[in-house]
């Protein structure tokens, strides 16, 4: 259904001038202020609030720039139409009579709530294994309290967006520290947490042992020792993924299969003997699996494990292709895995492109607070995307392409990788890293031999 003009009413015009300010609370709690006006605001999650906010904040900041110095403020003289009238006394002014005017010039009264309690907590961030925490949060809340005090206009700062609610913009900090019932005094803790996450956080490098394979619906004939437990070191943590774990029609419709229990027991009994492992998870979409193995001493610090998975096949939902995914906290650190199944045939690199934009899009966490948007793949600390990607070597003929295999001229073929392609084109997997090719294609082997492709 269309909307017309008729559909939409103009209640109030607010100029973007010189005092005016946009500041953000907790979730979406928004309140705009310019001269003599105030409106609170409470917005729905989604990307509507999130472009609304973004254009705002634009907005806000380009007046401070763009203004010139010394101009007296701008009147705005064509708003005053729009704007509501003066309230009209209660009663006419005579001798012996009071009379009562709102009190909050401005504001419509009836759409505006007050927060009247601030909220104390210093949360968010990308806050590791803390020591002290509790003693830095005691000092930023006396630092934030003293700085409420100093009077005097305050330049405009530009705020760092890795604190979303952070994200407003100020013309006069004073008078803006001097409003805690609103929640911005946890957004300047917040921020000065992340300035000073160093003085109270530690870096700690993990050993992840990341594999892929796809069984093409064989059941395990060899030991899987060889390549999971590869190396004198033993990993902190495996991810390993399956692709066409079970190609049969029972397995498609029903999504039952006895290759699930077959793979996991192969895996299990193929870790590395340096360490004890404990299985986290282990989640399936009909013949794409991952597992998730943990060393044992690790095990108390893997929190928040949520799991899903979305089909991009046939007719774009069917589990044939797609991705299955293991979100989880490690200590002070959000991690997503990934394991995914994209087309086939060399051809459809765009189709590749799309399932892997869909799979972004479409794979959603939910959170433990179910006031809480869901979480998707890109809002973690470290993501992890393995898989059968499909993306093939392309422009080459087949013969100059054995021939470059059998000289081990990896460098030349990956010249001509589709996913190279894409990636420096930044259709896909912006700001991935992709390990170094030490090897050569994995498409296409002789069935249960080392010999590639012979036909």
């Amino acid at each position: 259904m269309a909307i017309s003009g008729d559909d939409v009413s103009l209640e109030r015009v607010i100029a973007i001038i010189e005092d005016f300010t946009f500041e953000e609370g907790s979730d979406t709690n928004v309140r705009i202020t310019s001269q003599d006006q105030v409106l609170e605001l409470l917005l729905p999650f989604g990307w509507h609030t999130r472009m609304f906010i973004q254009e705002m904040n634009k907005a806000s900041h380009g007046v401070f720039k763009h203004s010139p110095t010394g101009a007296g403020p701008s009147q705005f003289q064509w708003l005053s139409k729009y704007r509501p009238k003066a309230p009209q006394p209660l009663c006419a002014p005579g001798k012996g009579q009071a009379c009562q005017t709102p009190a909050h010039k401005g504001i419509d009264i009836d759409r505006i709530s007050t927060t009247k309690k601030a909220r104390n907590s210093a949360t968010d961030g990308k806050i590791k294994d803390t020591e002290d925490q509790a003693n830095h949060h005691r000092h930023i809340n006396d630092n934030t309290e003293n700085n409420a005090d100093r009077q005097g206009k305050v330049k405009v700062e530009a705020r760092n967006d890795m604190v979303r609610s952070s994200s407003h913009t100020v013309s006069n900090k004073a008078q803006i520290l001097a409003m805690p019932q609103f929640g911005l005094r946890d957004n300047i803790i917040k921020c000065e947490l992340l300035k000073r996450e160093e003085t109270y956080t530690y870096i700690r490098n993990f050993r992840f042992f990341i594999g892929t394979y796809n069984v093409n619906g064989q059941c395990p004939k060899d030991s899987l020792q060889p390549w999971l437990s590869f190396g004198t070191d033993p990993p902190d943590v495996y991810c390993v993924g399956f692709q066409e774990l079970d190609l049969s029609k029972e397995a498609f419709f029903f999504n039952d299969t006895p290759r699930e229990q077959e793979w996991s027991k192969a895996v299990s009994e193929a870790l590395h003997p340096g360490a004890k492992y404990a299985m986290v998870k282990l989640i399936r979409l009909v013949g794409i699996m991952l597992i998730f193995y943990v060393r044992k001493e690790h095990a108390e610090y893997i929190s928040d494990v949520e799991v899903e998975s979305v089909g991009t096949g046939i007719m774009g939902r069917m589990g044939n292709k797609g991705a299955v995914a293991i979100r989880f906290s490690f200590h002070n650190s959000t991690i997503c895995v990934v394991n995914s199944h994209l087309a086939a045939h060399i051809e459809e690199f765009e189709r590749r492109n799309q399932d892997y934009k869909d799979i972004c899009t479409r794979l959603l966490f939910r959170q433990q607070d179910p006031m809480s948007p869901p979480l998707p793949i890109m809002k973690h600390s470290v993501v992890l995307w393995l898989g059968d990607l499909n993306y093939r070597i392309s422009d080459l003929e087949v013969e100059r392409v054995k021939q470059l295999i059998k000289d081990k001229d990896f460098q030349t073929l990956y010249k001509y990788d589709q996913l190279r392609r894409q990636i420096e084109e930044k259709a896909v997997f912006e700001g991935f890293t992709e390990g170094e090719i030490t090897f050569q294609p994995t498409y296409k082997y002789d069935t249960g031999s080392d010999q590639w492709d012979t036909r």
